[in-house]
């Protein structure tokens, strides 16, 4: 957890999304405890990834990292999981911060 917060630190994260699969959240919730003690938590741990990365899944938690103005992903899990990370990274990237809608949309990413 100390190496985490450290990088987390050196990029200067403000408003960290936690991505898991649900194997992981005991795992996970020493991290999350840290973050919301340094209150840098952006949104609670999300475990809407599945195997095979649904897409309904990676919607549903790009559309919550945006709504919660998330500057940094923290995934914990294997390769979808990792995958979903960067895609929901590319996604608060090219996301228009003028937009009414912080819905991800299949037509959207």
């Amino acid at each position: 957890i100390s190496t985490v917060l450290s990088e987390l630190d050196k990029l200067g994260a403000s408003k960290v999304f936690v991505l898991a699969n649900n194997s992981s959240r005991p795992l996970v919730q020493p991290l999350i405890e840290a973050l919301q003690e340094k209150e840098i938590l952006a949104a609670p741990l999300s475990t809407d990834i599945v195997m095979g990365g649904s897409e309904n899944g990676i919607l549903k938690a790009a559309g919550t990292a945006a709504e919660a103005k998330a500057d940094c992903i923290v995934t914990v899990g294997g390769g979808a999981i990792q995958d979903a990370g960067k895609l929901i990274r590319l996604w608060l990237a090219a996301y228009d911060n003028t937009s009414a809608s912080t819905k991800a949309t299949a037509d959207g990413i």
